[in-house]
């Protein structure tokens, strides 16, 4: 037998040609045994370069399979997640432009707050944005179900597949066919594993969807700002005897005070007049009914008069104007508490119209005004009501607060529409009550004024004397009263007729810096204004299902095994092509509850076929 340089076999040769990278062709001489012939190839019958050549061949097939193999897992994988990540990009679009649109709100807000004109995009009615916020959450929402809905069945068929496979109980927490039911009862299984609970949780927690909640305001656009002096402050006592001694100059030779029409009128009915008032909540309520009112003056207050131009801008706003808040409780458990000396008569001998004020402080709770009205039937003599028996009376409790409100009025009728901020009252516990009562005396002394009884403010309550203790006439006699317990704060404030320094439709500079202010022309656009914690809830919410979706996602795409192939029937893949591998041969019966289920499938495992 010749040495040729190669084994020597009675073997036919078949010739195999490889093109390498570098181009090189080389043969590779791969013996076929014949049937039944067992022959082995030894070092010492083969030379180094041919032993060479054979190892460089199945190293270069080696990495060819490699190759090919990591490329068709890599192509697996993305057909794989194709879905997931198209519902991922469009969720995450769809959240930048909810997030973009809830933030012009916010933007529109603060330019209104700053006295801003606003875009054409930011006056966007409430309406519109509700669509579109309603649409876009919607929409949303269905993605991210979806893009939840696919993880689970993704992150199903990714763990069947590894070399243990995965706890029964963990695909049916994993398996879109387990409604809410099946979950909280794996929850809340004895026998369930901490790791499948998780995982029932995770599957009955992240499909929550949150609705954005919010409520309905004013924005504004604003055209003009200009300074003003506005508002109403606390009651100056020092103020009540230079008024009427200035009311006096007007006709010296008169012998009655002087009380201008307008006052009469308005004080009757002060905390009923839209244009000076605006009702509130209560900031302390001593005993049920209660009423409150925010004395901000409107525009009546303001100096100076609206601009007569952009007739288009319908409202005026101001901001933090002097406001009173007067809260209003009653009626008194016990009238006795007023002496002879905490009361004014206010009558005329043989006149039936007679009344009694009573006013007093009550030690008990500081800053509460204790006030009674009561009628004297047969009128007055001799400075008391002429009458042995109680008297028709109405009685309130009421505590003044000192707080700044913005607000806005009509430019047409001077309505306060809306009151849009204040800030924290503090409540008035030094009111000069001398003056006080000073200053109502003035107001209801009709024999002073010399104006008729009839006519005077009096009359109302005497001739409603029968109706006074009813509650079903509060609602119009009580505002009367308080109306008139109102007025002195109203007339005797640094901004009004009171001061006697205040000129027409001129701003003067000797009043207390909190009356200056600013006020601006604007126009009213309702939005909608997205409650903050609701929406930072929402995003919440959004965002961790997101990064649970993005994390399955991830973990697939660098993992070293590919997920097996699922379609979109879970129940078939499960049927079809999965192996149940159970450790104690547990058959399921028919006829058994959930918990048996949960409790026999403990140690039941599920692997990819």
């Amino acid at each position: 037998m010749s040495n040729t340089g190669v084994h020597p076999i009675n073997n036919t040769y078949r010739k195999r040609s490889l093109n390498l990278e570098a181009g090189e062709l080389f043969e590779d001489l791969l013996p076929e045994s014949s049937s039944g012939e067992a022959e082995s190839l030894h070092s010492s019958n083969i030379t180094p370069q041919a032993f060479g050549r054979v190892a460089k061949v199945d190293n270069v097939l080696l990495n060819e399979k490699e190759i090919r193999k990591s490329s068709e897992d890599t192509l697996t994988k993305f057909q794989t997640l194709r879905l997931q990540l198209t519902t991922i990009t469009l969720s995450i679009g769809l959240l930048a432009f909810v997030i973009t649109y809830v933030h012009g709100t916010y933007a529109a807000e603060k330019s209104s707050q700053q006295g801003l004109q606003l875009s054409s995009l930011l006056k966007t009615e409430a309406s519109t944005i509700l669509t579109i916020l309603r649409a876009s959450q919607g929409l949303l929402s269905m993605l991210t179900t979806l893009a939840l809905d696919g993880t689970f069945v993704l992150l199903q068929s990714s763990t069947m597949a590894l070399p243990h496979g995965l706890s029964y109980l963990t695909l049916l927490s994993l398996s879109p066919s387990t409604n809410a039911l099946g979950l909280v009862g794996i929850i809340v299984s004895g026998t369930a594993p901490a790791r499948t609970k998780s995982v029932a949780f995770l599957r009955l927690i992240l499909p929550a969807v949150v609705w954005i909640s919010g409520l309905v305001l004013f924005f504004y656009d604003t055209a003009l700002t200009y300074p003003v002096t506005a508002g109403v402050g606390s009651f100056n006592g020092s103020l009540v005897e230079p008024f009427k001694a200035f009311m006096r100059t007007l006709k010296p030779d008169y012998p009655y005070e002087t009380i201008p029409y307008n006052y009469l009128a308005s004080a009757y009915t002060l905390v009923l007049n839209p244009l000076i008032v605006t009702v509130a909540e209560p900031r302390r309520c001593m005993a049920k009914p209660c009423n409150s009112y925010l004395l901000s003056g409107g525009l009546t207050s303001a100096t100076p008069l609206v601009p007569g131009d952009h007739s288009a801008y319908s409202s005026v706003m101001i901001k933090h104007a002097p406001t009173i808040q007067a809260d209003f409780s009653g009626p008194l458990a016990n009238d006795l508490l007023f002496n002879d000396s905490d009361c004014d008569v206010f009558g005329q001998d043989g006149v039936l119209i007679g009344i009694r004020l009573c006013l007093k402080m009550n030690q008990y709770q500081p800053g509460v005004l204790m006030a009674g009205m009561y009628v004297c039937p047969n009128g007055t003599a001799h400075g008391a009501c002429a009458a042995s028996t109680p008297l028709p009376n109405m009685t309130t409790q009421v505590l003044f607060h000192s707080l700044k409100a913005s607000f806005v009025s009509s430019r047409k009728n001077y309505t306060i529409i809306i009151i849009t901020d204040t800030t924290e009252p503090h409540s008035i516990l030094d009111l000069d009550l001398s003056a006080y009562r000073n200053a109502l005396g003035w107001l209801l002394n009709y024999t002073d004024a010399n104006i008729p009884p009839p006519s005077s403010i009096a009359q109302s309550f005497w001739s409603s004397q029968r109706l006074l203790p009813d509650p079903a006439t509060w609602g119009i006699l009580a505002q009367n009263f308080q109306s008139i317990l109102v007025f002195p704060f109203w007339l005797f404030n640094a901004n009004n007729w009171g001061n006697t320094e205040i000129q027409e439709d001129t701003e003067i500079f000797t009043m207390p810096p909190e009356f200056y202010t600013e006020a601006s022309l604007v126009e009213p656009y309702t939005k909608l204004r997205v409650d903050k914690g609701m929406f930072a809830f929402f995003l919440t919410l959004q965002i961790v299902s997101l990064l649970f979706v993005s994390g399955v996602v991830v973990w697939v795409w660098l993992g070293k095994r590919t997920p097996r192939k699922s379609s979109s029937f879970p129940l078939f893949d499960l049927v079809f092509r999965a192996e149940v591998h159970s450790s104690e041969g547990w058959k399921c019966p028919a006829d058994i509850d959930d918990s048996r289920i949960i409790s026999g499938l403990k140690e039941t495992r599920v692997k990819a076929a």
